[in-house]
């Protein structure tokens, strides 16, 4: 297998038809040769890439982007010029599944989706196509109470909540900073969104209609795509050797 192999049955698991139109996914480090190890991350850090070279894997899947704005020069004093370069000089190839992994069918959305535990789940369409996911909760239950399951689901330290006082019962879900779909979910009848990186003014702005929001990270709402990858590639390429990597960690801690 090569790495357009690879890339080919990345694209079967994440198809490009509900990647945002200013996402950058796809294979964006080359390299030659055959793929036999893979590691798997939400990003490409140097820790990563270190990590990679030592375990002798030939690529790197991540969901975040190595290069996801133009790049004017590739130097060291730019942390994408120092990622772009260690993994050129490392022979790794980089293949990156963004947006089109949250809005796949099977996707990041959709495990959200079952994980919180969202009955009769349909999709949330935006501009870019497919992407966020609502559904019923098995019966309503007061913010606090599905908050507090959230973090202990996703695994996560902390969650932030805004509280309408209106009961958790038709969530709308989406991976890492989807706070934009909010008006969409208030349009197909959600009273509650689930996303991360929730900003000031969209708490605002929720407060404002009456929409209960679960901050619950962005890390901890997008790292379930490292094991579900995984499992999706052994599935269908069982000779790979593929591995979540050690150093897949949140980049900050709670103090």
């Amino acid at each position: 297998m090569n790495v357009y192999d690879l890339l080919n049955i990345c694209y079967d698991i994440a198809p490009l038809d509900s990647v945002w139109s200013d996402d950058n996914v796809g294979l964006l480090i080359d390299r030659e040769g055959d793929v036999g190890r893979v590691l798997v991350a939400l990003d490409v850090s140097l820790e990563i890439i270190k990590e990679a070279a030592a375990i002798g894997a030939q690529v790197i899947i991540s969901h975040h982007p190595v290069i996801f704005s133009p790049l004017k020069s590739i130097t060291y004093s730019s942390p994408y010029g120092r990622r772009v370069m260690a993994l050129i000089k490392n022979n790794i190839a980089c293949i990156c599944l963004h947006t089109n992994y949250d809005g796949a069918e099977g996707g990041i959305n959709d495990e959200l989706a079952r994980l919180l535990g969202l009955t009769d789940v349909r999709v949330l369409v935006n501009s870019d196509g497919k992407y966020g996911r609502y559904g019923l909760l098995y019966a309503p239950q007061s913010l606090r109470a599905f908050a507090e399951r959230v973090k202990h689901i996703l695994k996560g330290t902390s969650v932030r909540a805004y509280d309408s006082g209106r009961p958790a019962h038709n969530v709308c879900v989406g991976s890492g900073r989807s706070g934009k779909i909010m008006d969409l979910a208030i349009k197909a009848g959600c009273d509650t969104l689930v996303t991360g990186d929730v900003s000031h003014d969209l708490l605002c702005e929720a407060r404002d209609m009456g929409m209960n929001i679960i901050d619950a990270g962005h890390f901890a709402t997008e790292d379930i795509m490292c094991d579900m990858l995984i499992n999706e590639l052994k599935k269908r390429s069982p000779e790979l050797d593929v591995l979540k990597a050690a150093n897949n960690i949140r980049p900050y801690t709670e103090v």
